[in-house]
């Protein structure tokens, strides 16, 4: 993976971080849908949802470059993208049919803007429309992941920790949801 580069664009860049988080998301099998919403008005990089019984799990991933191409102790590396992470809490609102019908909406005009590639990483507009449909009836469970290969944990300082913890407590209390950290080792 090439640190430098966040995107995995139309073409699916196979050494962007994006395209390693979704790899790994989609190894998983989890979701129902995985949708990439990369790009200017996003609600994340990469959306997963997943009906599990009564709930509605949204997983919003923020995937951000690193400004130098090994991992290392940078704060300038998080700044942004704990920014886009308390940003996309704001999507629990209206128990996340906002978010159903804006994923709708980008995904219609990301398919018009790149024809024959499409932004569905698992599953398909039915699946987002199936979804949507049921969503009224769901109790939405938010996770918020972000995606900095930039961060070395075992070198974390203070200053990035406490930059994660701000990041995570306000998540966690406007989205009533979890936080987790992809970083280097």
């Amino acid at each position: 993976m090439d640190l430098s580069k966040e995107s995995q664009r139309p073409e699916r860049r196979t050494d962007s971080i994006q395209y390693y988080t979704s790899a790994h998301l989609r190894a998983c099998g989890s979701f129902d849908v995985l949708l990439d919403d990369d790009g200017s008005g996003e609600a994340a990089d990469l959306v997963g949802l997943r009906v599990d019984g009564r709930y509605l799990d949204v997983t919003l991933v923020h995937c951000k470059y690193s400004s130098k191409s090994t991992p290392g102790t940078r704060l300038d590396d998080l700044y942004e993208v704990c920014g886009q992470a308390m940003r996309g809490a704001k999507w629990r609102r209206q128990n996340g049919l906002r978010l159903l019908d804006h994923l709708a909406d980008r995904a219609t005009k990301y398919l018009r803007r790149n024809p024959g590639v499409s932004p569905y990483e698992i599953g398909g507009r039915k699946e987002l429309f199936a979804i949507r449909d049921q969503a009224h009836l769901l109790r939405p469970r938010f996770h918020t992941v972000i995606a900095q290969p930039g961060l070395q944990a075992s070198q974390a300082t203070d200053e990035q920790l406490l930059l994660l913890a701000g990041a995570e407590k306000f998540v966690r209390d406007v989205s009533s949801g979890d936080f987790t950290v992809y970083c280097s080792r």
